[in-house]
């Protein structure tokens, strides 16, 4: 028994070392995709993100799939469009 409950111990160690994916604590994953000016993209994969607020209000939790994200001034350019339509 205690020869099984050592080498369970090794592999997990030797687990954690060679990088099987096992951790001993939380992982985080990030992609990043650069968005050229011209080329917005739609998210098509359901996931819940910390944002910034832009109206200053602080952060917020949002479910962005569906959206479509574009490069900071194309959002600012769409503002300043729809701001002259009313």
């Amino acid at each position: 028994m205690q020869r099984a409950l050592c080498s369970l111990a090794l592999m997990t160690c030797f687990c954690a070392i060679s990088g099987c994916g096992l951790t001993l604590g939380p992982t985080v994953k990030r992609e990043f995709i650069v968005v050229k000016p011209g080329s917005p993209v739609l998210i098509l994969e359901n996931r819940t993100v910390e944002g910034q607020r832009l109206d200053g209000q602080g952060p917020a939790k949002v479910d962005i799939g569906g959206w479509v994200a574009m490069p900071q001034e194309h959002f600012d350019a769409l503002k300043r469009a729809a701001e002259g339509v009313r």
